[in-house]
């Protein structure tokens, strides 16, 4: 089944199928990719999109999709007078004596050479140094925290003490549902459906429905950035801006992806990235890595954290 333009019965402009639908193995588009294409549910029923150039004069989209140079660009690079405090330190608030595992991967993720240094102040230290020897264990300054994967009880005492700072911080997991709109300061909010919804006070399937309208409507309210995940995840401003990640693969869905996610955005926080830029650029280099570590078959997070050195090497060079 080939699409021309769009598969008849999509939303074209806000992604959702309401009704009837053709689902699509190959959709055929033209001049530019319209939002259709790029947010879930609507871009499982284009299938494949091959879009073909007809020279079209294009006004600035509110909706875009990262690509390899778009991350390239944005990608913090050493000078060569760096030294590990000037490249950005980045706390870890994460894992608990329950979910030690939590606090391992976000480390993991942190910890893939974007900064000069990780610490680490969550509940699960001893699990964190038998892993990543290098990371520093403690209170200390940071300019970046991650805050809430494997927080259990002591999520909203974490988040309390990020807020401490006067740095930005990665809510994800448990510390979501202590925050209280609208934020003071710059935030990236990591939600999956589920907590989008619960942090709006609607249901899960009403996010899955209509995702970009959802996104939106939580980055206005809690004036942060939130970064919705999926298959297709959303990164919305604010402003209403929203960029789309479609790097990565199904295998991605699996427990602890998210957890380096939240350490792999919060070290591009560090190093000085906007919250709009580090969400974008750290789950495009996580699908990225997913990719890289899959090769077409079954993954597991650490998978994922391994990866990220090597895709980052290669983006680079």
């Amino acid at each position: 089944m080939v699409a021309v333009d769009v598969p008849s019965g999509v939303d074209v402009d806000t992604g959702r199928l309401d009704g009837d639908h053709v689902t699509a193995d190959l959709t055929v588009t033209f001049g530019t990719h319209k939002i259709c294409h790029l947010v879930e549910p609507a871009a499982s029923a284009c299938g494949a999109v091959e879009l073909v150039d007809i020279g079209l004069d294009l006004p600035d989209a509110p909706v875009t999709a990262m690509q390899r140079d778009d991350v390239v660009a944005r990608l913090p690079r050493p000078g060569t007078d760096a030294q590990k405090y000037t490249r950005g330190v980045v706390g870890i608030r994460a894992g608990s004596e329950r979910y030690p595992g939590a606090g391992v991967l976000s480390t993991s993720g942190a910890a893939c050479g974007l900064v000069g240094m990780v610490r680490y102040a969550g509940g699960a230290p001893d699990a964190v140094l038998a892993a990543h020897p290098e990371v520093v264990v403690g209170e200390g300054r940071v300019q970046a925290w991650v805050v809430g994967s494997g927080g259990d009880d002591g999520a909203a005492d974490a988040l309390a003490a990020a807020w401490a700072d006067d740095v930005p911080v990665l809510v994800d997991a448990d510390a979501l549902r202590h925050l209280d709109a609208p934020l003071q300061r710059p935030a990236l909010l990591t939600p999956h459906a589920g907590e989008l919804a619960a942090m709006l006070g609607v249901d899960r399937a009403e996010v899955e429905a209509g995702r970009l309208d959802f996104v939106r409507r939580a980055a206005s309210e809690y004036a942060a950035t939130v970064l919705l995940k999926g298959h297709h995840t959303l990164v919305a401003d604010p402003d209403g801006r929203v960029r789309v990640t479609t790097s990565g693969t199904p295998w991605l869905a699996v427990a602890g992806a998210g957890d380096v996610l939240g350490g792999v955005c919060g070290a591009l926080l560090a190093a000085g990235l906007s919250p709009y830029d580090a969400g974008s650029v750290g789950s495009w280099l996580h699908g990225a890595a997913a990719a890289y570590a899959s090769r077409g078959g079954p993954i597991g997070a650490p998978a994922v954290a391994a990866a990220l050195r090597p895709v980052l090497a290669d983006l680079l060079r």
